[in-house]
């Protein structure tokens, strides 16, 4: 039986816009079974980060012509973060359980397991990436492979991660509990009749994701939002996630929201009005998604654009009947795929198809079966 975990990240593992949320729900899943957690940041030194990541680094790139490490995997954040688990792991020696999100760290000090929980490896990232590790980071994969080897258990959250990760470490217990999980601080109950007949009468197309990864695909999306809305001048585009500022220009019917914190009432409301509206959610991205949103979305009946990325055909299949896959990311796709979905004569069955895929990813359910199977 699990009693106490102590429970590890980088960021503070109890502010909801930690890692798209996702160590605030699990520590809260935890607690809900009466489970002790004592939530531990290893990098409570943010303005460190900041000039590292934001002066020295860039500097080091034009200087040595190469890719530097951010500082959450430079050797001080490690050593730093090393200290902080040795302290931890000695004042709580009665802890059941170390969880570490990510699988840069692990538990070296005493005979407390470590389960490392993430989505994938950064050797993985790199594959996927096709690109080379510089002469930096091939250290620091070398110390996630030592801590993944190293940990009793390590989790991933996708089914393509979790077998490429068993042919990376074959000595390592890797994981996968199968589903996923939605990221969900909504606390009213889902009635399906209301929440469709508000679908239904709206217009808003939705675009969730960040500007370092997506803001080319919002660019897309908006071109392609301006001949969708020559036929319908009702329909309105709502991104979140980048600012107004962070594009040159933005066409008429276009709200951007920047980053909306859950830990804020006020945004996390508008957040959840923006998913109970939203007609649709696209975000056409190859090879990855801004997936948490979009299974976010789907739980609250919404239908989807995406691209037919690898993890997600293979969490949802080939044919999804519950929007569709932008097969090609072209302005004009896009637009096409959009106007199926708008105008579609099936809409409530596109809807409750997309609410259905993912009404059991809840938290109470993925941590039952993480606990089930230490």
């Amino acid at each position: 039986m699990i009693y106490k975990v102590l429970f590890f990240a980088t960021e503070d593992p109890r502010k909801a816009s930690s890692w798209s949320n996702v160590p605030n729900r699990f520590i809260h899943a935890l607690e809900k079974r009466g489970i002790e957690v004592v939530a531990v940041q290893m990098l409570p030194y943010p303005k460190m980060g900041y000039l590292w990541d934001y002066f020295f680094r860039r500097v080091l790139k034009v200087l040595l012509q190469t890719e530097p490490r951010y500082f959450n995997r430079t050797r001080l954040a490690k050593w730093l973060g090393e200290r902080i688990i040795q302290k931890t792991v000695r004042k709580h020696a009665d802890a059941d359980l170390c969880v570490f999100v990510g699988y840069q760290f692990v538990n070296r000090f005493n005979d407390i397991p470590s389960l490392l929980f993430s989505d994938w490896s950064n050797e993985i990232a790199f594959e996927r990436a096709g690109k080379l590790p510089s002469i930096f980071e091939r250290r620091n994969l070398e110390q996630e492979r030592k801590a993944i080897c190293h940990a009793k258990y390590v989790v991933s959250m996708f089914p393509v991660c979790a077998k490429r990760m068993k042919e990376l470490y074959p000595e390592a217990n890797i994981l996968y509990f199968g589903g996923n999980v939605v990221n969900n601080f909504y606390d009213k109950d889902l009635v399906e009749e209301e929440v469709l007949k508000r679908k239904r009468k709206s217009h808003t197309i939705l675009f969730v994701g960040k500007p370092d990864r997506y803001k080319e695909s919002a660019i897309k999306v908006m071109e392609a939002f301006k001949s969708v809305r020559e036929r319908d001048k009702n329909v309105q585009l709502h991104i979140v996630g980048i600012r107004q500022r962070d594009f040159k220009t933005i066409p008429d019917g276009v709200t951007c929201h920047g980053f909306l914190h859950k830990d804020d009432e006020k945004e996390c409301q508008e957040y959840y009005n923006l998913l109970l509206d939203a007609k649709v959610i696209i975000n056409p991205t190859p090879q990855w998604a801004a997936y948490s949103s979009l299974i976010e979305a789907m739980y609250f009946y919404t239908p989807v654009v995406v691209s037919p990325y690898k993890d997600f055909v293979e969490e949802f299949g080939q044919d999804i009947p519950f929007g569709r896959y932008n097969e090609d990311y072209s302005v004009e796709g896009i637009q096409k795929d959009l106007e199926r979905v708008l105008h579609s004569s099936e809409y409530d069955d596109l809807c409750k198809s997309a609410h259905h895929q993912v009404q059991t990813y809840t938290w109470d359910d993925y941590v039952e079966k993480l606990l089930n199977s230490l």
